[in-house]
């Protein structure tokens, strides 16, 4: 046989099935091919450009970064440094909006005991060179102090006063022997302070000194030594300390003092000793021979000689204009009049791009808190009695705070939102409506202490007295009424809470009438809020935190009504030493007051590094300390989450030796009680994340989409003042040779591009392989698709099988004729073709077929193997030849002639089905 096609073992191909291959194998699948082919390689050049693009979408636009930081520390309204410097050989430097300052120059040449003060100068005209002797830096101050019973704030005196030469002339005394010169100096001043134990009213105080200890500020050797000071008259007890640094510098004694720091002034400590870490010492100007002419001069040091004198400042700023006259014209006037520009400050973000981006993404979160406690407050006596009726006893004070949840939660210290029943009294007296409001409702609260047997009435004219005078002893006193009166004797009705938030620049304004009680001014820009949980210990007054005995918790929580932009809150665990943090808050006075109307109502940053971690006591200590107002500030890492709250002055201290140290508050505590509390902060608002988008397209030069995205914050959140201006900022940016607009641009398309054909490359992949799949199944080829036999099989291949033949048919050809299909296998190819059948199988076709049928009724003969041969059905016979290969029992059938079985095919080699 030449041609497999005529096997008939194998299925041959209709001609339906040959115009589906063909139309199958039309172009369709090579343009497929192609498309795939030709969308992967693009989409690989798209990968390749985008590794070459995508760096030039971010540059470090340094005087961008500058603009935006000018944005939210305007320049105009940032603090500068008063440079003073004297000719006496030291020089400091001091904040002109946190403090103001005063100077004297040295007296004219004496030849009497007596010593005659130098002129006096004050703020500006310090930043010109002369020969101060004495400088004095005091925290500023609201305009409510001036009217207020309150002390004044702690004191840096810096004096040079002593010079060698008196010096050398006390070190020949005998208890001096065998001392430096240092310690001589340190014990020279010591003597002199123990010396003044009486003041002048005859009044004794005990004063207590420490051990002097070295250390090291700035570079400078000092022996520190601390003074307490206890005045135990009148009945009231005060007390204070003085912590005094003395050091020699180029053979001149300088003494610098903190001094008058009381309970309720020991926030503004850690202030005055950042001046102190300014102090510098240069070699002096002044000749020996000078300095020796004033060596019999009485020695002046800088605690003056009584202890009311050593705080109280007013008699030197109410010097007659007279007695100033009279000084100037013979004392030495100053040796150059040139001024000294105003020095400003270099913020550790202008070169910190991560700060500047935390403040920048944390400001709009942060508010000023307002907060109002007045109750009626019954001051009883011992029997029980009522002896005085306080009503509309208020006492407040503003704070710093921050969102922490789109829903409006404020999260800030405790003890800026909780105040004691005590609290209130002394707020009854300094929240009057006029200066002689106050006096009357002081005169109420001190004769109920006569009344109640707790003072007498001389101790009482003398609070009264020394209120009038400014004594600060006096006012000190004042201060403390609260703590001699027993807490049974305090009874609080119709206590009553109110506080405002201020998110905005617009300040928080307060309603004072005589006829009512103090209350804040709500509006669009000043919301009010609810108080939620606070985690405080109110009761510990500010005498006992001033030993150290501070509450071991200080979180509150509030809650206002609406939608705002909130900070991410973080955890302080990852906290560590060195590490850079920024305190952003409302500035506000010194004096825990509530007028803000005069200080800047945008908030202000404060940055520090990490000194040291009290995990146990979870605070955090830094090198800054915290400024007025942002007591309960948020405290931010450099990724801009909030890790902690600050707390104005040294209260929370360790040990109270920090210097000039900033102490924040974990927001472990404030974790801990919204657990507690079961409150859920939820995830971060859409402004907050479109406000944070804006901030990092700006940082990388994309001032288009920034200048969209800022647009977008403002109309997201409308109390976001700086929204708007970023967004004018970002827009003239744009064209720069900072911008990378286009760049990112480009870098968006080309991503959108690479999905799109990847998406496109992978449809193509999956229609090839369908389309190859669909051609695979229909094109089966001359020789049929091969049957995978199973393994199981002991048969591994069979003969093919006639079909059975109905009872009752007697002609197989006519059977044939009228459509039955044989059954044979059409799938099966022997992998070994063999024709020969088995003689059995032939010799019972010969019976069956040719004995059954008569001569003239069989079926044309057709060609060899153009018709399949029909066979009996038959079983399977195994090729095992262990098996019985018994032929079947022949069907019986009549006048059916035998045929003869085909001839053997003969292989032909141009058929690949026989190779």
């Amino acid at each position: 046989m030449d041609n497999s096609s005529t096997n008939p073992y194998i299925p041959q191909e209709s001609e339906e099935i040959r115009n589906k291959v063909y139309q199958r194998q039309s172009p369709f699948g090579k343009i497929v091919k192609i498309a795939f082919i030709v969308t992967g390689v693009v989409s690989i050049l798209v990968g390749i450009g985008l590794f070459f693009v995508i760096p030039m979408t971010s540059k470090d636009d340094k005087d961008a970064r500058m603009a935006l930081a000018n944005v939210l520390q305007p320049t105009d309204q940032i603090s500068k440094d008063v440079p003073v410097a004297s000719e006496l050989g030291f020089s400091l430097r001091y904040d002109n909006q946190r403090f103001t300052g005063e100077a004297r120059v040295q007296g004219p040449e004496q030849t009497t005991a007596t010593k005659t003060l130098g002129a006096s100068y004050d703020n500006n005209d310090l930043r010109t060179k002369r020969d101060y002797e004495y400088v004095a830096i005091t925290p500023v101050e609201s305009t409510d102090s001036s009217r207020s019973m309150v002390t004044l704030p702690p004191q840096l005196q810096v004096s040079t006063e002593t010079t060698i030469d008196a010096l050398k002339k006390t070190m020949e005394k005998p208890e001096y022997a065998d001392l430096s010169q240092l310690n001589a100096f340190v014990k020279m001043q010591t003597d002199l302070r123990m010396a003044k134990k009486v003041a002048d009213d005859k009044t004794v105080v005990t004063i207590e000194d420490s051990k002097p200890t070295a250390q090291t500020i700035n570079d400078v050797q000092y022996q520190k030594v601390r003074y307490i000071t206890k005045n135990d008259n009148y009945r009231i007890s005060n007390e204070l300390y003085e912590d005094c640094y003395y050091t020699i510098q180029n053979e001149r004694p300088y003494a610098a003092c903190v001094t008058g720091v009381r309970p309720n002034n020991l926030k503004a400590a850690a202030l005055v000793e950042q001046v102190l870490q300014t102090i510098s010492y240069q070699k002096t100007t002044t000749s020996k021979a000078e300095e020796s002419k004033k060596s019999d001069a009485v020695s002046r040091i800088n605690s003056p000689v009584t202890l009311a004198q050593a705080t109280d400042t007013d008699t030197k700023k109410n010097e007659t204009e007279t007695d100033k006259s009279s000084t100037k014209d013979d004392v030495k006037q100053p040796q150059s009049d040139e001024e000294s520009p105003l020095i400003a400050k270099k913020a550790e973000y202008n070169d910190n791009a991560a700060s500047l981006r935390s403040i920048a993404i944390t400001q709009p979160s942060v508010v000023r808190i307002g907060t109002i406690y007045c109750a009626d407050i019954a001051l009883k006596t011992a029997d029980g009695a009522t002896a005085a009726q306080l009503t509309d006893a208020c006492a407040g004070n503003v704070n710093s705070g921050v969102i922490v949840s789109s829903d409006g939660y404020v999260a800030t210290t405790g003890h800026a939102v909780r105040y004691s029943t005590k609290e209130a009294i002394n707020g009854y007296i300094n929240f009057a409506e006029s200066r002689t409001e106050m006096f009357d409702r002081l005169q109420r609260v001190l004769d109920y202490l006569v009344k109640a047997k707790i003072i007498n009435q001389s101790d009482a004219e003398y609070m009264k007295n020394g209120a009038g005078t400014g004594d600060q002893e006096a006012l000190a006193k004042i201060e403390n009424i609260t703590s001699m009166i027993p807490d049974n004797f305090v009874s609080a009705t119709k206590e009553e809470y109110s506080y405002s938030i201020q998110p905005s620049d617009k300040p928080i304004v307060i309603n004072r009438t005589a006829a009512s009680k103090p209350s804040f001014a709500y509006s669009d820009t000043v919301i009010s809020a609810k108080f939620v949980v606070a985690n405080y210990d109110s009761s510990k007054s500010k005498r006992t935190t001033f030993s150290g005995d501070n509450s071991a918790n200080d979180t509150g929580l509030l809650k206002m009504e609406g939608s705002f932009q909130n900070v991410a809150v973080g955890s302080s665990d990852e906290v560590r030493s060195n590490a850079n943090l920024n305190t952003v808050g409302f500035p506000a006075y010194t004096d825990s007051g509530l007028t803000v109307d005069k200080v800047r109502n945008m908030p202000v940053v404060t940055q520090s590094t990490v000194q040291q971690v009290y995990k146990d006591k979870l605070l955090i200590q830094t090198n800054a300390p915290v400024v007025p107002g942002n007591d309960g500030a948020p405290t931010v890492n450099q990724a801009g989450s909030l890790v902690g709250f600050a707390t104005y002055g040294s209260l929370y201290c360790p040990d109270q030796l920090c210097f000039a140290s900033g102490t924040v508050r974990s927001t472990s505590e404030l974790l801990a009680m919204l657990n507690k509390e079961n409150i859920s902060l939820g995830s971060q608002s859409k402004a907050t994340k479109t406000w944070t988008r804006a901030i990092d397209e700006y940082f990388k030069g994309n001032y288009q989409a920034a200048a969209a995205h800022f647009a977008s914050a403002g109309d997201q959140y409308g109390y976001n003042v700086n929204a708007a201006v970023l967004q004018k900022l970002a827009a003239s940016k744009q064209g720069t040779q900072g911008d990378t607009s286009l760049a990112n641009q480009g870098v968006s398309a080309m991503i959108w591009s690479l999905v799109v054909l990847v998406i496109l490359t992978i449809l193509l992949v999956i229609v090839y392989i369908v389309h190859r799949k669909r051609i695979d199944s229909l094109q089966v080829g001359h020789y049929g698709v091969q049957t995978p036999v199973s393994p199981a099989s002991s048969t591994p291949y069979a003969q093919p099988l006639a079909p059975a033949v109905p009872q009752g048919v007697s002609n197989l050809g006519q059977w044939q004729d009228q459509g039955v299909q044989s059954n044979t296998p059409q799938s099966y190819v022997s992998p070994t073709p063999s024709y020969q059948q088995p003689q059995a199988n032939s010799s019972w076709l010969q019976q069956t077929n040719h004995q059954s049928l008569p001569a003239q009724e069989q079926p044309m003969q057709n060609p060899a193997y153009a018709t399949p041969i029909q066979q009996p059905p038959q079983p399977v016979q195994p090729l095992n030849p262990n098996l019985p290969s018994t032929p079947p029992a022949p069907v019986q059938q009549s006048n059916v002639p035998p045929q003869a079985p085909p001839a053997a095919p003969q292989v032909s080699s141009e058929d690949p089905f026989y190779r």
